[in-house]
């Protein structure tokens, strides 16, 4: 809200009529930003909720107690059940103050973004809601009457002269919120959109460029062809050799295993050019799968930019938390020491958690040398897999295996990109390099 020192006369001026001679019953909070106030007398009950967001400080009413929120924490307590005897406004400032009979005083400082709630006892100051406003532990009682009035805060606005004047401070409050909540969930889609946006031309260009020297090298196929053609002019043991490729009339410098003879080194050849076509085939359609959600993107960010109101970009944003919640939902979800864990339910399911869901750099988990669910710790950039983590999820890899009821179990546990799946592997086969093991107890 847009305090002036005018606007906060009003307030206390309403705010005298609503409370002398009521009794503070409790005060209580919802985290840093939320602050609740309850007050009653043998007539009437009263409620304050003071909100802190988007750099300012808004007030809500409403002629009963306010229920506490889960979770919740009491705030003053040394003001329950005190008798107010007056409220006072300070001069010339966006302040005022509530005194009680025991000597107390509340000050709502409502300084836009720095507004508090200060409590003083007989003039001492005792403690403020907002800590992290250090400033104001330096502030005196007295020092909230200025002489001197700052004529950029007289400036009138739409609630100085409301009839209604608390009803029209909570419609106030209210559509400023929702303008609030309004920008910060466009922006944060917005940044997210574009932030996905980044990494899918990324992607698509790492592919592009990798499917692009593949075609540019000399296939793999014809470099076995041309060391067959040349099998006499092979040295055991050699690590290099250069002979004519007569695909393009000209020498070519070829590397050879020298623990392997000129035709198995052939033979070599011929496997690597196989697997390069599978590569050639998963680039396609990398790319095809990236140019694709990169278009969806592209139609996403048009209808966020273009929202105009809170209920589409709700929708925008509901569409985006499915589809991520469906993903989940492939898989059994844990989570340990702040890392998302996910285990496979099949092996035709591991196959899809490993080959299509799970990042390179997530930290893959598997029961050494028995069948079982493929385990995998999500990665979290520039945070390292602790050894909590890793525990825990060798002990799920390990539940869910075949080895369940064995008392301790080993668990296989690798980056995923060390791990493969041969063509024509059976559901949930793979490949594992540079693995480690761990021990673990099977549990959940």
């Amino acid at each position: 809200m847009n305090f002036t020192h005018i606007l906060v006369k009003r307030i206390a001026i309403e705010l005298s009529k609503k409370l002398e001679g009521c009794f503070l019953q409790e005060i209580f909070s919802s985290g840093k930003d939320e602050l609740y106030f309850n007050f009653s007398n043998t007539k009437t009950s009263f409620g304050i909720k003071l909100i802190w967001a988007a750099r300012s400080c808004f007030i809500f009413t409403q002629d009963v107690f306010y229920p506490k929120p889960t979770p919740y924490h009491l705030e003053f307590i040394q003001l329950n059940k005190q008798k107010i005897i007056s409220i006072k406004q300070h001069q010339n400032n966006r302040s005022f103050q509530i005194n009680f009979e025991n000597k107390s005083v509340l000050v709502f400082k409502l300084y836009n973004g720095l507004s508090n709630v200060i409590f003083y006892k007989e003039e001492e100051l005792v403690s403020h809601f907002r800590s992290s406003i250090e400033s104001d532990l330096q502030l005196k009682l007295n020092d909230f009457d200025r002489n001197e009035i700052n004529h950029k805060q007289s400036i009138k606005n739409e609630l100085e002269a409301a009839v209604d004047f608390f009803e029209s401070v909570n419609d106030y409050s209210k559509r400023h919120l929702s303008l609030f909540a309004f920008d910060e969930l466009k922006h944060t889609l917005l940044q997210q959109n574009k932030l996905e946006t980044k990494r899918c031309e990324q992607l698509i260009l790492k592919s592009t460029q990798a499917f692009k020297n593949i075609l540019l090298s000399v296939p793999l196929e014809e470099v076995g062809h041309i060391i067959m053609a040349n099998l006499q002019l092979i040295k055991p043991k050699q690590t290099e050799v250069e002979l004519l490729d007569f695909y393009r009339n000209k020498n070519i410098f070829i590397k050879l295993k020298k623990e392997l003879n000129a035709q198995q080194n052939a033979e070599y050849y011929y496997r690597k050019s196989k697997k390069q076509k599978i590569e050639l085939e998963q680039l396609q359609k990398r790319m095809d799968e990236a140019t694709n959600k990169l278009e969806q993107l592209n139609y996403q960010f048009q209808k966020i930019d273009q929202a105009e109101i809170l209920k589409d970009l709700k929708s925008l944003s509901s569409q985006k938390s499915e589809v991520k919640k469906q993903q989940q939902e492939l898989f059994k979800e844990f989570e340990c020491d702040g890392f998302k864990i996910w285990v496979g339910k099949s092996a035709a399911n591991n196959d899809l958690l490993t080959m299509k869901h799970a990042h390179k750099n997530d930290l893959w988990l598997h029961a050494k040398g028995v069948s079982g669910s493929h385990v995998v710790i999500k990665h979290q950039s520039g945070k390292p897999f602790t050894k909590k983590a890793i525990e825990c999820a060798a002990s799920i890899a390990a539940y869910y295996s075949k080895s369940k009821g064995s008392s301790l179990v080993p668990v296989v546990f690798v980056e995923r990109k060390f791990v493969r799946k041969p063509k024509g592997a059976n559901p949930g086969a793979v490949i594992i390099d540079k693995e480690e093991v761990i021990m673990a107890e099977p549990k959940l």
